[in-house]
């Protein structure tokens, strides 16, 4: 892969009263804040070491640019389709912001060479540390700018990661890729890029909550699951523990799910990963709920895991004749293997984490 020094703008973290509100802000409002000098250009081409940590675990990675040829050609591989509509938001929003404001997100081939780099030059004090409070987050920023440290790395990855994994940042891609080709290669030839590596990525779950039609009650829902799998009641709120394991919520109680295994058989053929994501569209969502669309139908709501049991609970019985599916985190090796046979996951199937935060390292484009 071709990786490059970018030349970024910083925010200058003391002017800025609340992180919180500045950083939700900034999506909309960065030609404001450079505008009343809030951010501040690098002096150099940098490459950076990214440390994040949330609670008591730490995220390291780096940041840089990356080539657009790389995704075009397959090298950002990718297991998302993206959706026109909003790829024209993002693309009105590079267009008005001249930058992009929010590195992509790729999982790297975990190297000792690549983790000895790091290491190596995360010493000394961050030149950028902002605290978020609310969510208990502090990002570290280290800034390499000699030339001979800067190669390295470089050469590293042109001769030792062919491709990477777009963990998240499908739509920024597809914007810049376009932009790219509307002007003949001539502008947006970097991509803003966060590299983590595979074990420093912690994958989550969607939980969904579903509106039954009038006709449907939880209980009649229950029966019409057990062709499909076993239900078993759960004394105790948990998640589900495996894969092909679901967690229901129906009538305020939970319930244990677990998929026959004539249904697996069924969905398995050569080579192939069963994804819960696909069972539940497939054979509850569409086949018993009649839910065709699983991207735009109102009656069908997703919440990021993370977000905790509580809240996925409430957000199912604060109204009426609603149901709860929560999934097992499908696995890296599998998103993987996806990418790699060109497949696509269904939506709402990962949440990943590190997040970035949008407008804390910035790439104006020339």
């Amino acid at each position: 892969m071709e990786i490059s020094p970018i030349q970024a703008r910083l925010p200058i973290v003391d002017r800025i009263a609340d992180t919180s509100t500045f950083f939700t802000k900034v999506r909309d409002a960065y030609s404001d804040y450079v505008a009343q000098g809030a951010y501040y250009p690098l002096a150099a081409p940098a490459c950076y070491c990214y440390e994040i940590t949330v609670g008591p675990r730490s995220y390291t990675g780096i940041i840089a640019g990356v080539a657009t040829t790389d995704y075009l050609r397959g090298a950002i591989r990718r297991h998302e389709n993206t959706l026109v509509e909003r790829e024209q938001v993002h693309l009105q929003l590079m267009q008005d912001q001249g930058a992009m404001l929010k590195p992509i997100l790729l999982a790297c081939p975990e190297l000792p060479t690549l983790a000895r780099w790091v290491a190596n030059h995360r010493q000394g004090p961050p030149i950028q540390e902002v605290y978020f409070p609310g969510e208990d987050q502090t990002h570290r920023i280290w800034a390499i700018t000699e030339p001979v440290a800067i190669e390295q790395l470089v050469l590293l990855f042109r001769q030792r990661i062919p491709h990477c994994y777009l963990a998240d940042g499908h739509h920024r891609c597809a914007t810049n890729a376009a932009l790219y080709e509307q002007s003949n290669g001539q502008n947006h030839q970097q991509l803003l890029a966060a590299f983590f590596p595979g074990s420093d990525l912690a994958i989550h779950s969607f939980n969904r909550v579903v509106d039954l039609k009038p006709e449907w009650s939880a209980a009649e829902l229950l029966e019409a699951l057990r062709p499909l799998g076993t239900i078993s009641p759960l004394s105790i709120p948990q998640g589900p523990a495996i894969t092909h394991e679901m967690t229901l919520i129906a009538d305020k109680r939970w319930y244990r799910f677990r998929w026959h295994e004539s249904i697996l058989e069924q969905a398995s053929g050569p080579g192939s990963v069963v994804l819960d994501t696909d069972l539940l569209n497939h054979h509850i969502l569409r086949d018993i709920l009649g839910v065709t669309d699983v991207r735009s139908d109102p009656r069908l709501q997703y919440l990021e895991s993370p977000r905790g049991l509580d809240d996925w609970y409430h957000a199912t019985v604060d109204k009426p004749n609603r149901v709860g599916f929560g999934l097992f985190p499908i696995s890296l090796q599998d998103i993987m293997l996806i990418a790699d046979q060109g497949r696509s996951l269904p939506p709402k199937s990962t949440w990943f984490e590190p997040r970035m935060k949008t407008g804390l390292v910035v790439l104006p484009f020339p």
